[in-house]
Parts: structure tokens; C-alpha cells; sequence
């Protein structure tokens, strides 16, 4: 397929923005489970005439994503709603601190300006003996992704960015101590937070999870005493009776 100069290409991609509700949307969602288990989430989504502009400069963005996702372990499918393609990747995490780090998601998406505090899990763990906290405190640091003077005769720039749409969400077995996120679903067990291109984005929680260990075992010794407790009854009153 013939490639279009580079200015005719820009002046295209530029009106095609303007004219979408969105060029790309990244959402990333954790569901915490009740066992310190974590599964995995996240959707990227192209419009379709952003894709088929991208395959006449001999771009496939869609398969480039999917193929990193593989790589990485994730169960991939494809996603189409309307007017947006893309996919869906999924994948379980026995603990919390095998989350992949949130960096992960934009180096799939291709955004390679996202900086983020740590490569691994968002998560701390601080293990108690009822209670297990949970910690995230962590910075998404989109202020390069912005427009740059000079670089950009159309604004392709600044109108690109703003047709990208970003979304982190965590779903906790317990609603949160605290919390910085803007949008609170599901009765205050989802939280979320929009990712804002040109801005330091913030992620905070914190949470007592009950400690499932300790509560099992705390069962489990009741269990034995009410048993032994019967048996010592029983025996008792066989030995009044033999009497």
C-alpha cells in the first residue's frame, strides 16, 4: 500500500482525532481476592479508522499489542465495540507481589513517556496477625506526554493526546481505610483513577484485609475445643453413671 507524505499524513491523522471520540483507550483493572490472590485485566482499544490510517504508514498497532501480551504470559482476545477494535488480556497472579508493574501496561500500548515509581507490584503488603494492610502509593508520571513546541506544525500533538483515553481501576476484597481515587464503584470496593497525559497522575489506597490464615486457625482451635470439651462431657457422665 502506497505511503502518504508525511505533512498529508499528519494533516489526516489530525482531523481524524479531532473528529473521534477517542483515538486509543487503555484501561487497567486488578481484582484483589480475599486470598491475596490477584487477576489481571486490562483492555487497549484503537478506532478503527486510527488503525486502518496507521496500516497505510505500514503500522499494525493491534498485533504488535496483542504479541507483547503473549509473550508475557497473558490469555488474549479480541474485543470490538462499535467503532473500537482491540483486545482484551487477562492473566492470575497466585500473590500480590507477582502483579506486574503499571509500567507494563503503557510499554504494551507503545507510550513510552509513561514513567512510574518501581517496576514491580503497585502493592505493599504488610502482613499482621488479623489484619494484612495494603498499601499503594505510587506516581504515573505522564508530563512528558505533552505537546512540544516547534515540533508540530498542525497541533497533531496536542489534539492526539487529547483523544487518548487512560483508566486504572482496582477492585479490594474490603472497602478501603483511605483513598485518593476520584471515582468509587461497587458500593466502595472499585476504585478509579483517569490518567492524565501532561500531569504527575497519583495512585493511593490503603486497606485492612482480614488474614484468612489466622482466622482458619482460630476456627479450627475452636473446633478442637468444643470436640474435646464434648468428649470430656461424655465421659464424665459414663463414669457418674458406672457409679
Amino acid at each position: 500500500m502506497t505511503r502518504l507524505k508525511k505533512p498529508l499524513f499528519s494533516l489526516l491523522l489530525l482531523l481524524l482525532c479531532l473528529g473521534l471520540s477517542g483515538c486509543i483507550e487503555v484501561d487497567y483493572y486488578i481484582k484483589v481476592n480475599r486470598d491475596a490472590s490477584a487477576d489481571i485485566e486490562y483492555k487497549i482499544c484503537f478506532d478503527q479508522i486510527f488503525i486502518g490510517l496507521m496500516e497505510t504508514q505500514g503500522e499494525d498497532p493491534l498485533s504488535q499489542v496483542r504479541l507483547s501480551a503473549e509473550e508475557k504470559g497473558f490469555t488474549v482476545s479480541h474485543y470490538s465495540e462499535n467503532d473500537i477494535t482491540g483486545i482484551i488480556a487477562k492473566k492470575h497472579a497466585d500473590t500480590l507481589q507477582e502483579l506486574p508493574g503499571i509500567n507494563s501496561i503503557w510499554a504494551e500500548a507503545d507510550i513510552q513517556t509513561a514513567t512510574i515509581d518501581g517496576a514491580g507490584s503497585p502493592f505493599k503488603v504488610e502482613p499482621g496477625f488479623f489484619f494484612n494492610r495494603y498499601l499503594v502509593d505510587t506516581t504515573v508520571d505522564l508530563s512528558e506526554m505533552k505537546e512540544q513546541a516547534g515540533e508540530d506544525d498542525f497541533g497533531l500533538s496536542s489534539a492526539f493526546l487529547k483523544k487518548i483515553k487512560m483508566r486504572f481501576r482496582i477492585t479490594l476484597p474490603v472497602k478501603p481505610k483511605s483513598h485518593n481515587a476520584p471515582y468509587v464503584t461497587d458500593e466502595g470496593y472499585t476504585l478509579g483513577w483517569d490518567l492524565l497525559p501532561g500531569q504527575v497522575n497519583r495512585i493511593m489506597l490503603e486497606a485492612a484485609v482480614p488474614n484468612l490464615r489466622t482466622f482458619a486457625l482460630l476456627a479450627a482451635a475452636a473446633l478442637l475445643t468444643a470436640a474435646l470439651i464434648a468428649w470430656l462431657t461424655v465421659k464424665k457422665k459414663k463414669q457418674a453413671a458406672g457409679l
